[in-house]
């Protein structure tokens, strides 16, 4: 019977090592740890502290890592950081350091990372005075290369690190790599915009500088992590959009590193932005305009306004209202052209006819009253001769009663001559006229109506001289 059982338990242990060898290829164990080195250090008081952050993933390919690190800010001062050698290809959130902490996040592209020692970034402190300083992980994930995002991470080792005041006094070594002064052959003000977004940069490299670390960024108070070692004296920025930044360079030597020096550079490509444009006549002669624009970066430098190219008014406003007075007559080109901060322009151009100016035309009529008198006159004396004639018939008819056929001959006789001696005089009168140069239209029109009243006089004076037969 015992036989039997251990013959069992025998077959029974066979068979469970038969079922986890059938099943143990299907179970993938997915572990990344997350660590520092070195993990352990002694140091003095006064000495620069370098770590490395780095990742292992043996059994499965990683596509992100991300991590939050704590470090006591009493013993330890945060100095840079440096990507250098990073597996990461795509930073998510930029390596950053200060008040504690240092955090980053980043990506590596397809097909990922696998392996050991896979170095994330560089991290530099100082020591500042005794004391153990702890330097632990607070947060962290390392995702995996699967489509599915899952989270690999298994371990996340610190490091911890002594720092011990020197018993031994060594002379104190004093940096003497000066602030590094940066100059812009571009961009030489940092207080003006510039249309070119190619800014290059240059410096001195003092003796006894190791490396050189760069970085811009629209925050003056960035640290500068973009390590050149051998370090270079002059750095171009290629297609840096509009905006303002600060340049950063400091100086690494053996143990020594200089303050940061920053430089302020502004960019603006873009041309002013034209609101609001009129133009229109005010008057027979002037032109009245207005002009509005913004520019939301530099500003607005100026506004020109040319009529037929020549410049007329100028204002640094950036609205505009005004009236261009005394302008002649026809077709005249306005042309305003505004300008920004950072030299970009804008040129709006019309044109605008003047038109001839309609006056009122007063007719002035000097009066001239020759000919007035001259018609009077003939009325006048027209109705005088028909009157005599009227008279003289009357009293011709009663001499004739009364005196000889002789008598009234000869009053015929003098009748006629006198009358005709008159009209003769006012015919001659009136031909005097027609060698006036100086005659207007209407004195011409009175001049022939003149004439025509002195031939009709004519013909009524010859009847009634008719009917004295």
């Amino acid at each position: 019977m015992l036989g039997v059982l251990e013959k069992n338990k025998i077959g029974g242990r066979a068979t469970l090592a038969i079922l986890i060898g059938l099943f143990l290829p299907l179970v993938k164990v997915l572990a990344a740890d997350l660590y520092v080195l070195p993990s352990n250090k002694s140091l003095n008081i006064g000495e620069n502290l370098s770590i490395a952050v780095y990742v292992d993933s043996l059994d499965q390919a990683l596509n992100a890592v991300s991590f939050t690190i704590s470090y006591p800010e009493d013993l330890l001062r945060f100095v840079s950081l440096s990507k250098t050698g990073s597996i990461i290809n795509l930073w998510v959130q930029e390596p950053k350091g200060g008040n504690g902490e240092v955090s980053t996040e980043g990506i590596v592209l397809n097909p990922g990372f696998t392996g050991s020692r896979g170095k994330i970034i560089n991290i530099n402190f100082k020591a500042l005075k005794p004391g153990t300083a702890n330097i632990k992980f607070t947060s962290g994930a390392v995702l995996a290369n699967d489509g599915l995002g899952t989270n690999i991470l298994k371990n996340m080792r610190g490091g911890i690190f002594t720092i011990k005041e020197n018993l031994i006094k060594e002379p104190t070594i004093v940096s003497y790599l000066p602030t590094p002064k940066i100059f812009s052959p571009t961009h030489p003000d940092q207080n003006k915009w510039y249309n070119n977004n190619n800014p290059m940069f240059e410096w001195q490299v003092p003796e006894g500088v190791s490396e050189v670390r760069l970085l811009y960024e629209k925050d003056p108070n960035a640290m500068p992590t973009v390590s050149y070692s051998p370090p270079i004296s002059k750095k171009e920025l290629k297609n840096i959009p509009d905006g303002s930044y600060y340049f950063s360079v400091q100086f690494i030597g053996e143990g020594i590193e200089s303050n940061i020096g920053r430089f302020k550079f502004n960019i603006d490509t873009q041309p002013p932005v034209l609101e609001e444009f009129s133009l229109s006549l005010q008057d027979s002669n002037s032109i009245k305009f207005k002009i509005k624009v913004k520019d939301e970066l530099s500003g607005i430098e100026k506004i020109d306004i040319y009529l037929d190219n020549n410049l007329t008014l100028t204002t640094s406003s950036d609205i505009f209202e005004d009236v261009i007075k005394n302008v002649s007559v026809g077709n005249h080109i306005f042309k305003a052209i505004i300008f920004d901060k950072g030299g970009n322009s804008l040129t709006k151009e019309e044109v605008i006819n003047v038109p001839q100016p309609i006056t009122k035309t007063e007719i002035v009529i000097q009066k001239d009253y020759t000919l007035y008198f001259i018609l009077a006159f003939i009325s006048i004396l027209i109705l005088l001769l028909i009157l005599v004639i009227y008279l003289t018939k009357h009293r011709v008819e009663i001499i004739h009663k009364e005196i000889k056929r002789e008598k009234i001959e000869k009053i015929k006789a003098d009748l006629k001559k006198h009358l005709k001696e008159t009209l003769q005089n006012l015919r001659h009168d009136i031909s005097l006229l027609d060698e006036d140069p100086k005659l207007s239209q209407k004195e011409k029109e009175l001049y022939h109506e003149a004439k025509n009243i002195l031939e009709e006089a004519e013909n009524k004076i010859e009847e009634k001289l008719k009917e004295l037969e």
